[in-house]
């Protein structure tokens, strides 16, 4: 049985100081629903989250040197 994201492809912007779980959960909930999140950031290589009261696990995300959102400068 399918999901509605199945085969999706959903951007999750994050940051060097993410708070860890802020991504971790969504981004495993995206999976289980069969979606295929990806990390994105404007540093390349890995980014380090914040994990209660330390720097937690690296994620690496999909560099971009620019992003843009309707209606910004």
């Amino acid at each position: 049985m399918g999901g509605k994201l199945d085969n999706k492809r959903i951007a999750i912007l994050a940051t060097e100081g993410f708070e860890y779980v802020e991504l971790k959960e969504p981004l495993e909930a995206l999976e289980k629903a069969g979606a295929k999140p990806e990390i994105v950031s404007q540093k390349a290589g890995k980014i380090r989250g914040w994990n209660h009261t330390d720097w937690g696990g690296k994620r690496c995300g999909g560099y971009y040197s620019r992003s843009r959102q309707p209606g910004s400068l």
